[in-house]
């Protein structure tokens, strides 16, 4: 049997849930974002490898911001698509076609930011207590979900 023909719940199976670090994790991603956004002010290339820098960070910190479920899948799916930004910049950094003027230093940081923000996405699945997927943004933690639960019954 092939990867594409695992079940829905055989892949949930493969990722994380509900890790007690996942709080941190979407930490980690934000302050990426803001050391990112931070670099990029700073000037560490052309003016359009400088924009590009702090909107990369800015869009890590927004897609942070969310947390639960939402997060995690905003994460991977903005980490996913900087990796893939910077390899094709990677790619083209000594042509005439590099019209961001960005240098491997620029294109390292970018694939920096995508590992960090799409690797902490990995981290930041969270279930309730029947094993189901959170939908909402945020998720009760069962602590006060329980005591909501004993209160109305």
């Amino acid at each position: 049997m092939g990867a594409a023909a695992h079940s829905a719940e055989e892949s949930r199976q493969l990722l994380p849930l509900n890790h007690p670090a996942r709080r941190r994790f979407r930490v980690t991603a934000a302050l990426a974002g803001v050391a990112t956004a931070v670099w990029g002010v700073v000037g560490v290339g052309s003016d359009r490898v400088t924009i590009a820098l702090v909107v990369a960070g800015v869009l890590a910190i927004l897609v942070s911001l969310p947390g639960g479920n939402v997060g995690a899948a905003s994460s991977i799916a903005l980490g996913s698509v900087i990796i893939v930004g910077g390899l094709l910049q990677l790619g083209i950094t000594d042509t005439s076609a590099n019209t961001l003027h960005a240098s491997v230093l620029n294109v390292c940081g970018f694939l920096l930011l995508g590992l960090v923000v799409g690797g902490c996405g990995l981290y930041e699945w969270e279930t309730d207590e029947h094993g189901r997927m959170v939908r909402g943004i945020r998720s009760v933690s069962r602590n006060v979900r329980a005591e909501l639960n004993a209160r109305t019954h």
